[in-house]
């Protein structure tokens, strides 16, 4: 953050009075405490030319000079502009354009130069945004949202799970995910071995807890106990019951971080092969 603060009057009051007895901007400066530049420009920026080479300063008609420049630094509201608005408010609600595509255009035309920052700030924080954001072909994230909560269910994180199913020294240790239907009307789950890649697959009706844990449980118990250590799942809402997992299967349930599947890269590049997989 700077730390630079404007001239006052009483400064200004000391400069003329300075400056008139013929100080230098140097002397002038280090007599004030301040940078010569800043001393330089004040008396640049804010004297009245007469003759050349001579140069009128008022302290109050330098302060008056000063408050109206003021006046024209503050910065306008985003899309003032009534065309430039109305073109924007066109080309969302009736071309429906991204902001992107909308600016592209813009620069092309050479009428207007505006970036995609402008547009979607008014879209979320400035005066605009009743008018524009619902016209949004695609919604978007808004920006400060907060951020949930890690939910108690999900607390036992990927980074506790055994050296053997980091390193796949072992079969035994799953990466599980659910694969949805056309119109979400169908559900599979998945289970993969880190070790052997081998897939095994189970049809439920839905992604609810209540019917992907039930074919979990009963695709896993198939297996004989050396062959389930730990199962990983991704925190979606379908694996929010890990206890009944634990209990039925005699195994450890653990969670990747949030929004990194890459975390579970054996479930995620996984395609069924009829000698790898089995779907009952």
């Amino acid at each position: 953050m700077s730390r630079y603060k404007h001239l006052t009057t009483e400064e200004r009051k000391s400069i003329a009075e300075l400056f008139y007895q013929g100080y230098s901007v140097r002397k002038i400066s280090y007599s004030l405490g301040r940078s010569p530049s800043t001393i330089s420009r004040e008396l640049r920026r804010n004297s009245t030319p007469v003759v050349t080479n001579q140069v009128i300063y008022h302290p109050e008609a330098a302060t008056a000079v000063y408050k109206e420049r003021r006046k024209r630094c503050v910065r306008k509201p985003v899309l003032s502009d009534p065309e430039l608005h109305h073109m924007v408010h066109f080309a969302l609600g009736h071309l429906y354009w991204s902001p992107e595509q909308i600016c592209e255009r813009f620069r092309l035309e050479g009428r207007f130069s505006i970036g995609t920052s402008t547009i979607y700030r008014a879209l979320e924080t400035g005066y605009h945004r009743n008018s524009l954001k619902p016209l949004l072909r695609r919604k978007y994230k808004t920006f400060g949202k907060a951020s949930k909560k890690r939910r108690k269910c999900f607390e036992k994180n990927i980074s506790e799970r055994p050296k053997e199913a980091e390193e796949r020294t072992e079969p035994g240790h799953f990466e599980g995910d659910t694969i949805i239907g056309h119109g979400h009307k169908s559900c599979i789950v998945t289970l993969v071995d880190r070790y052997s890649r081998f897939l095994i697959g189970g049809k439920c009706d839905s992604k609810r807890t209540e019917d992907v844990n039930p074919v979990i449980i009963r695709e896993m118990s198939k297996l004989s106990k050396k062959m389930r250590s730990t199962i990983t799942f991704d925190q979606g809402p379908e694996f929010s019951q890990p206890n009944m997992l634990e209990k039925e299967l005699s195994l450890a349930v653990y969670f990747a971080n949030a929004h990194s599947p890459w975390e579970r890269g054996t479930n995620e590049n996984t395609y069924q092969r009829p000698s790898s997989a089995v779907l009952l």
